[in-house]
């Protein structure tokens, strides 16, 4: 043990030393014999006078240093940066050691259950200490231990069978379950038992103790499975609580039947959800709970907490205990977008040169890399700060024309044919994928995602019930050769040697990358959209084809558009597809019965882009309008005039309209349908526009040369906090890293359709 630090507590006993040694020997025999995860481990007894800062005849105990300190240092310090299923996970660690000190012959009682008594290991795990003190020593009052009598005890953590004013009251199972439910308080809603009193001066807390007032006086949590279990452990009489060891299982059963939705809710959770909601912040649709979860995600990156590891040698030193709800920062970033996003007069804008005189194809903001790609067949990555540019992607031998990325990895199409996998860190390509016929038009990276699948039985009736899908991130690609094929992102421990090399470009049959060929079209596929296991594509042969990305399967073919279909939409919150095309019509399809549900007449020309929010449906068109529309009845909300000619870019989110066109980008108000102003004037051609959070990036021809202008719409507001403002663009869980998959959000889907083709003429 010379290798490790240990804690020494020193035993200054009070009473008849023959009586203090025998209790001693007590404990440290019971000790030894202990052996659970969330119990402190028992290293040994010294009896070195020496020890202390005064002479000791009754020596020390050893255990290890937990330099994580107490649940009381820990959690006011990294509360509010533990998730909610961190938090009850950690609460269930202290259950159930207490649940097995109970269950331990002779029977332990803990007697002084407070979070000065867990500590927090090296990996993160509580331990229980002080174990079994009050049972040990309370029949010696002078002995100077931890008891539990109304005068030494903690008086948030007792039960009231422990504050009588006329008996003496001893720890019980039931007082220490009761003071579970106060650590479950404190641990899951970071607020101390009668939070409401600020000491217990002239007994007050006892009073209170006395009336029956519970722990969380003047707080009601939102309903759920786990406030319950927390409220049941301070039932009256003592015998109607549960015990230690039910707590343990109905937790577990619990956590594992809600393992993505805990039922509980942090204490700040409704109080910025409410705001939110006032301020007309909260969209739904899942949009706010994907954020909470993808910032929670980011943070436990930045500062593993539990069984993660940390090239730090102290694994609490990356986190801060600043850190803010993520709600409320959803609802600052959020506030910030609607009042000074376009207006800020002091915001930041720079201006370069990008790609000589080509034409940007694709222009992505992804984790604060602005990533373009163009016709001169080149992929380049700037930052945004600066302009500079950080890699130059050179591989492709035609054009790109399509691309997408997740995290550190970005995946392009080209109309040489192949798909490339680049890694955006060390700025090389490192898989090339081969197959296609033809140009690779469309791309798609499909993240894991919880699915609540409604699925019918004509024994059960109708059920729902939770599957993930796909397994594991997948690319899914479309082609002029009329087809899709569907392809495994490879992860970072998996074999980068697959690197395509003459005629293997022709040919995807030994990629073991490769699962599906995806034929059914019989033209050119020009538009794709995908989540979950659904597939949607738009070709040039006047159809819309739903698959399904597992089984490679057709499900549906929506027939109706009489010319080509150039822009699809799949929307899993209302379980509809929406299309866009050639004759001027958007059409909106009922992915359960496979109907075309609406059509959508009021544009006259080719119905080129489309785009989906929570509560907008938005087209641009080469009638040189952009239209709003309530995606549910297909309503006409907005039309948008004042472009010229084709738009052939545009951005949307709750707020506003970015519309590029000839000549500039407008800022239009999505909710009232006004101009807000022109972002953008004095140019030849817009090419692309994008924005996330406080930036803003478009790619513009002026005098025959491309340029990229980006705005920064927090200069001189926020700092450069990664969390002073955040965009939603890339809200869609990618935070996991390519080893761990990570859930996204949780979406509905009404019924299952066939996995036949199935056509629909209209």
């Amino acid at each position: 043990m010379s290798d490790k630090l240990v804690a020494v507590k020193v035993i200054q006993g009070i009473g008849e030393p023959s009586s203090v040694y025998r209790k001693i020997l007590r404990e440290r025999t019971i000790w030894a014999f202990l052996n659970h995860p969330n119990i402190l481990p028992f290293y040994g007894y010294t009896e070195d006078p020496t020890i202390g800062q005064f002479d000791n005849p009754f020596g020390a105990l050893i255990s290890p240093w937990c330099k994580g300190g107490d649940a009381s240092k820990f959690m006011g310090e990294y509360g509010k940066a533990l998730s909610l299923e961190g938090r009850t996970a950690f609460w269930k660690g202290v259950i159930d050691g207490i649940a097995y000190l109970h269950q331990h012959r002779p029977t332990i009682i803990h007697g002084d259950l407070k979070p000065g008594n867990v500590l927090i290991d090296d990996s993160g795990y509580p331990r229980l200490c002080d174990f079994g003190l009050a049972q040990i020593f309370f029949d010696e009052p002078g002995s100077g231990m931890t008891t539990t009598s109304e005068h030494t005890g903690t008086e948030r953590y007792l039960a009231p069978g422990l504050v009588n004013e006329y008996t003496e009251g001893h720890p019980t199972a039931a007082s220490d379950v009761y003071a579970v439910g106060c650590l479950g308080l404190e641990f899951i809603y970071l607020r101390k038992p009668y939070s409401h009193r600020k000491n217990n001066l002239r007994g007050i807390i006892y009073a209170d103790i006395r009336k029956g007032v519970p722990p969380a006086a003047n707080y009601v949590a939102p309903s759920s499975p786990v406030w319950e279990l927390i409220k049941s452990c301070w039932k009256n009489p003592p015998e109607s609580r549960r015990t230690a060891s039910e707590l343990a299982r109905m937790l577990k059963e619990t956590m594992s039947d809600n393992s993505d939705e805990l039922g509980v809710t942090d204490s700040d959770s409704s109080a910025w959800a409410k705001r939110l909601k006032e301020n007309g912040y909260w969209f739904g649709g899942g949009g706010e709970e994907a954020f909470l979860k993808t910032l929670m995600n980011r943070r436990k990156a930045r500062a593993p907490i539990q069984g993660a590891t940390s090239n730090s040698t102290d694994p609490w030193l990356s986190t801060t205990s600043s850190l803010s709800h993520p709600y409320k920062i959803l609802f600052d970033s959020r506030e910030l977008t609607h009042t000074l996003w376009g207006t800020n007069p002091n915001a930041r804008r720079l201006t370069f040169a990008a790609h000589g005189s080509s034409g940007v194809t694709c222009l992505l903001f992804s984790h604060n890399r602005i990533i373009s790609a163009s016709d001169d067949r080149s992929i380049r990555v700037y930052n945004p700060r600066t302009g500079a540019i950080v890699h130059s992607l050179q591989g492709h031998s035609g054009g790109v024309c399509a691309l997408a990325a997740t995290k550190d990895t970005l995946v392009s199409g080209s109309s040489d044919r192949t798909v490339r996998v680049w890694d955006l860190v060390n700025g090389v390509c490192t898989h090339i994928f081969g197959g296609h016929k033809a140009t690779v038009r469309c791309l798609t990276i499909v993240k894991p995602e919880m699915l609540k699948i409604e699925a019918k039985s004509s024994v059960d009736g109708v059920q729902i019930k939770k599957e993930r899908w796909p397994k594991r991130t997948l690319i899914v690609t479309s082609s002029r050769d009329h087809t899709l094929r569907v392809w495994k992102l490879p992860k970072a421990h998996e074999p980068s040697s697959w690197l395509a090399a003459g005629d293997l470009f022709d040919s995807a049959d030994h990629n073991p990358y490769h699962i599906h060929l995806l034929s059914g079209h019989t033209r050119a596929i020009r538009a794709l959209a995908a989540r979950g296991r659904t597939v949607v594509s738009g070709s040039y042969d006047h159809t819309v084809r739903v698959w399904d990305i597992i089984t490679g399967l057709c499900c549906w073919i929506f027939s109706g558009h009489t010319q080509r279909v150039y822009s699809v939409l799949l929307d899993h919150m209302r379980n509809q597809v929406y299309s866009g095309s050639m004759e001027s019509t958007i059409r909106i399809w009922d992915l359960v019965s496979g109907e075309c549900v609406h059509v959508l007449t009021d544009h006259t020309s080719l119905v080129s882009l489309l785009g989906l929010s929570h509560s907008y449906l938005v087209s641009a068109a080469a009638d040189s309008t952009i239209r709003v529309w309530d995606p549910s009845g297909g309503k006409l909300l907005h039309t948008l005039v004042g472009h010229i000619g084709t738009i052939p870019c545009f951005q949307h989110d709750e707020f506003k309209i970015l519309g590029g066109s000839n000549g500039g980008i407008t800022i239009w108000d999505i909710r009232d349908g006004t101009k807000i102003q022109d972002l953008l004037t004095g140019v030849d051609r817009v090419w692309q526009v994008v924005f996330d959070g406080r930036w803003c990036i478009a790619a513009s021809s002026r005098h025959n040369s491309t340029f990229l202008d980006v705005w920064d719409f927090g200069h001189q507001v926020v700092g450069d906090d990664d969390e002073d403002w955040i965009g939603e663009g890339s809200i869609d869980g990618e935070e996991g890293d390519s080893e761990r998959e990570e859930d996204v959000t949780e979406t509905f889907i009404r019924g299952q359709y066939s996995a036949t083709d199935m056509e629909i003429v209209i």
